[in-house]
């Protein structure tokens, strides 16, 4: 006796007819596979994704997803390089938050831009107005209502705290006439 071979189904997608009813079903199948570590490892990696792209932008994200998987890697090497990568980023995140800290609670030296505008650029503390910090990456901006031209915008290096200076020059507002 000859069998028959057997036709074989063509397994239809369900999305088209009902996608609500196929998405939950995926999702459920998801979460039955995985495993508490999976979902924290998602959610580490949610956060530090997050504030890699606050710090930053685009390649901060990119930088501190890699970074994570690199530094639980079994390599010892690519370990290493991980966390030297997160350290970066939590440093570079922490300094300038630090160094204000310890300025207003009186710890570190105080008039740190004062010093610095005196010995580079002769200024006295009535010759401009410090603007803030602007930490490590983000740089200066314009106060507002002025523009390029109505005076000078000074960027203090970050290794000093990183600090926004406006001089204003005659005629802009601010400044002496």
């Amino acid at each position: 006796m000859v069998k028959k071979p057997r036709k074989s189904k063509k397994k239809k997608s369900t999305f088209l007819e009902d996608p609500l009813q196929s998405i939950a079903l995926h999702i459920g199948k998801i979460v039955d596979n995985s495993s508490v570590k999976d979902v924290a490892e998602v959610g580490i990696l949610g956060l530090i994704g997050y504030e890699g792209y606050k710090l930053w932008g685009t390649s901060g994200l990119l930088s501190g997803i890699v970074g994570f998987k690199l530094a639980t890697a079994p390599s010892e090497i690519a370990a290493a390089s991980g966390v030297i990568t997160l350290a970066t980023m939590g440093l570079t995140a922490a300094v300038p938050s630090i160094a204000e800290w310890l300025e207003e609670h009186g710890l570190a030296e105080s008039g740190v831009v004062e010093k610095y505008m005196k010995e580079h650029y002769g200024l006295d503390p009535s010759d401009y107005t410090i603007l803030g910090s602007h930490g490590f990456l983000e740089g200066c901006s314009w106060p507002e209502g002025v523009s390029p031209g109505q005076g000078r915008l000074i960027n203090i290096p970050a290794a000093i705290g990183g600090w926004c200076v406006y001089t204003p020059t005659v005629g802009s507002p601010g400044g002496a006439g």
